[in-house]
């Protein structure tokens, strides 16, 4: 068995929090896992529905590259996305595919940008429906936080509702966090890295006070370094999990510290509590 990891990271000095009285989740590759096994095959879940409309709409529109898209070239295509969104990296596949002249500067507003946009969320909702699986540890720590701390568990994402209300039904989360604070792209006007989907996510919570200290009495958990920055734009704790990059790729980042599982955040969270109860 691979034991779990934890890095503080340097730079600023780790300011651990007095106490944890409530976490804000992200959804995508921090709840669920971003992998699925097909035929032997270990792949992203985000790259199965990529491919699926790549190649319908490839077919459609007579386009070698988008109809041979594969695994490996669109998990290229958000890595060298120019903002870390599905419609960057649609329009980075667009501009090798000869759709687009440039994947920084293009017209947002191009038909068929929104009509692979709108039939890859189809497409992916329904391979959540087949695929999708939790993080080891995340429905352990849902439920802990739920149970165990003062204010709760938010969700702070960037994908749709419909996507995220598959997996809390299939795995019955609903119980621990209501609709009413899951905060998604269809309640904010910009995308992570901006901390407004996260400020969303914390309001939610309904606190008492709304300063720095309770803020940072609130850990927020995210997979990728856009989603840290937006964690720690909200002012909130900002908890790194490496399941989809290594430890080593929040080097420089806002993250307080790394973590390599959920059982390990909880551990945290419990000794944290635990010292402040004895103090």
């Amino acid at each position: 068995m691979t034991k779990s990891r934890v890095s503080f990271l340097a730079g600023s000095p780790v300011i651990r929090p007095e106490r944890v009285e409530g976490v804000v989740f992200d959804f995508d590759d921090t709840i669920t896992s971003p992998f699925t096994t097909i035929r032997g095959h270990r792949v992203r879940l985000h790259d199965i529905s990529r491919v699926l409309t790549s190649k319908i709409l490839g077919l459609e529109w007579k386009n070698e590259f988008l109809l041979g898209l594969t695994p490996e070239v669109s998990a290229q295509s958000y890595a060298e996305a120019a903002e870390p969104t599905i419609e960057g990296s649609v329009a980075w596949l667009f501009k090798q595919a000869g759709i687009f002249d440039d994947h920084i500067d293009y017209d947002r507003a191009d038909s068929r940008l929104q009509e692979f946009v709108e039939l890859r969320s189809k497409q992916h909702l329904q391979v959540l429906k087949d695929y999708a699986q939790l993080n080891p540890g995340a429905a352990d720590l849902i439920r802990y936080v739920s149970e165990n701390t003062e204010y709760g568990a938010a969700v702070a994402s960037m994908a749709i509702l419909n996507q995220i209300d598959v997996v809390f039904d299939k795995y019955n989360l609903s119980q621990y966090i209501p609709e009413s604070r899951i905060i998604t792209s269809e309640h904010a006007r910009r995308p992570k890295p901006d901390r407004e989907v996260n400020d969303l996510a914390y309001h939610t919570l309904k606190t008492r006070d709304d300063d720095f200290n309770q803020r940072q009495r609130i850990i927020g958990i995210d997979d990728t370094v856009g989603g840290i920055t937006s964690i720690a734009g909200a002012r909130l704790y900002p908890i790194a999990l490496a399941v989809t990059s290594k430890i080593e790729g929040f080097n420089g980042s806002q993250a307080r510290a790394v973590f390599t599982s959920m059982a390990a955040i909880q551990r945290l969270i419990v000794t944290t509590n635990k010292s402040a109860d004895a103090a």
